[in-house]
């Protein structure tokens, strides 16, 4: 925006000091003073030259003198055709040229007080660009750090309710095979009070049994002794028996050899 007005400003300053030497009714002394305006124009014009040299439009301008073109264009075409008319208005006043020259060269030193402001403003808003973007890049590092940190305290939870379902899992699985064990301690606890029980019923029936298989067994061995005692006595009555049976043999065979001996001495006489 200055820049444009800056433009404008000289293009009005280059033609006064065309008008003012293209005069024909101006006194010598006039024309003098026409030409020094011109001259100090001209210097103006390069002071201005020079000054814009060094002024850069900031980004922010430059976005708006790029969304305003067109209207840059119709201002532009504007301010020909004002100046066409400042031509002529100037032709017919050319005796108040020195004086308008000497208004323009004040504000020619006013406009370049106002551009070294603007330039020290520029430097102040380049300053204050460059503080934001540092301050844009710090916090733009801190956002990564934040963000990273953010991702590994989300990893961490994630890892923490892995462990978390695992665990659950197990003890879910632990407390299932604990009722289990409960349920098969229980069974175990009763099936060994059923068999206590029934030890303690089988000891009184053993003991019982035993007793009384004790005394049939001494009574089957007193009986059995007795039994082969008698065996015995029978064994050996049957041996004598059969030796007083074998003697009675004997004799009887003796006897018939000697009836056969004496039957055979008969048969000879």
């Amino acid at each position: 925006m200055y820049k444009k007005y800056t433009s404008n400003m000289l293009s009005f300053l280059v033609l006064a000091s065309f008008v003012g030497g293209m005069a024909p009714l101006h006194a010598l002394g006039q024309n003098g003073s026409v030409y020094e305006s011109q001259s100090e124009l001209e210097s103006a014009e390069a002071n201005l030259e020079e000054a814009q040299g060094g002024l850069e439009v900031s980004q922010e301008e430059l976005a708006v003198a790029k969304d305003s073109n067109s209207s840059m264009i119709r201002k532009n075409a504007e301010t020909a055709s004002r100046v066409r008319f400042e031509i002529q208005r100037l032709q017919s006043q050319q005796a108040a040229n020195s004086k308008e020259t000497s208004r323009l060269a004040a504000n020619t030193k006013k406009l370049e007080g106002d551009i070294r402001k603007m330039e020290q403003k520029e430097n102040q808003v380049r300053a204050k660009a460059e503080q934001v973007s540092n301050k844009l890049a710090q916090v733009r590092d801190q956002n990564t750090r934040t963000t990273e940190k953010h991702e590994q305290a989300v990893n961490s939870v994630k890892s923490a309710q892995s462990d978390m379902s695992r665990l659950q899992q197990e003890l879910k699985n632990s407390q299932s095979e604990l009722r289990q064990a409960q349920a098969k301690q229980k069974r175990s606890a009763v099936a060994l009070k059923n068999a206590q029980s029934k030890l303690q019923k089988m000891q009184a029936y053993a003991s019982k049994e035993t007793k009384r298989l004790d005394q049939q067994t001494r009574t089957l061995i007193a009986q059995a002794e007795k039994n082969e005692k008698r065996a015995q006595m029978l064994e050996e009555k049957r041996q004598q028996h059969e030796e007083r049976l074998k003697q009675k043999r004997q004799r009887l065979s003796e006897a018939k050899e000697r009836k056969k001996k004496s039957l055979g001495r008969l048969s000879s006489n």
